[in-house]
């Protein structure tokens, strides 16, 4: 008897959970090469220009048992070499961001899906000056709380499947670490003091806005990602100026995989991030 109750309680169960779709993975991978320009008022009074490449890792999906609520984690790693006008010096820049976000999805049209939300990350990296004596490097340190917004529009044709998309981000409050001008690093780590280097941001010493605009063309096996991003940043504290400016042109995969498969899917039993 205690047999064929157990049996009762789990064959529908089995049957409902057959019956729910697998969520799937999504994961993108782009490299990314442009203009950089940079101002350190730290290290130099002048702007410096050049060139940047990237590589961002991209991973997202839904949250268990809410097809309207998701996940994204985001990992940059970015280097840079920029010199001022007269070319005699040279800055090179090497960063790394780690982000977590989650997004609400709203559905106005089968094509077109909204995601609302925030990203919070942590920024660090380093600069480093060939010509500076007295203060050769200096550090970007940070970690923000950002509002986020994505766009994504699916247009299927009888021969031709693509994706348009674009993320937009700014920051909205965070902290950063910016020295005093005339401290070194050397004195932080002496003393250990780091009074009036550690600041609070927001819109009044920290502006940014982050868009990336992609389009994915999307075939049996696999999707091609071509796109622009751009990232334009400016903040300031104990009477410094910083900016950043970037401008690349960006091409990379997409591929989604199953949660707990591990491998590519098409089936109508998977349930993808943008559905």
């Amino acid at each position: 008897m205690k047999v064929k109750l157990l049996l009762a309680l789990l064959i529908p169960s089995a049957l409902l959970f057959a019956e729910m779709p697998t969520s799937l993975l999504n994961n993108y991978w782009t490299l990314s090469s442009g203009f950089v320009t940079f101002d350190d008022a730290y290290l130099s009074n002048l702007e410096y220009k050049g060139w940047g490449v990237q590589w961002e890792a991209f991973h997202c999906n839904l949250y268990k048992n809410n097809d309207k609520l998701s996940w994204q984690n985001k990992n940059t790693f970015f280097f840079a070499s920029t010199n001022n006008p007269p070319y005699s010096a040279n800055i090179m820049n090497l960063n790394i961001t780690l982000a977590f976000g989650t997004h609400y999805h709203f559905k106005p049209d089968s094509h077109f899906s909204i995601l609302v939300g925030g990203f919070w990350d942590i920024d660090g990296g380093l600069k480093y000056h060939n010509r500076n004596i007295n203060n050769i490097a200096s550090a970007d340190l940070s970690t923000n709380l950002s509002a986020s917004a994505m766009f994504r529009y699916h247009l299927i044709t009888e021969k031709l499947q693509m994706a348009f998309e674009y993320d937009l981000q700014t920051p909205v409050i965070g902290c950063m670490f910016v020295p005093e001008m005339g401290v070194s690093y050397y004195e932080y780590y002496l003393f250990q003091n780091l009074h009036n280097a550690i600041h609070f941001s927001s819109f009044h010493n920290k502006l940014g806005l982050k868009g990336n605009l992609s389009i994915d063309f999307i075939f049996k096996k696999f999707t091609f990602r071509a796109g622009f991003t751009h990232n334009n940043l400016i903040w300031h504290a104990n009477n410094l100026y910083f900016k950043k400016e970037q401008y690349m042109f960006t091409i990379g995969t997409v591929v989604n995989m199953t949660l707990f498969g591990g491998k590519n899917s098409n089936s109508n039993d998977h349930t993808s991030i943008w559905k």
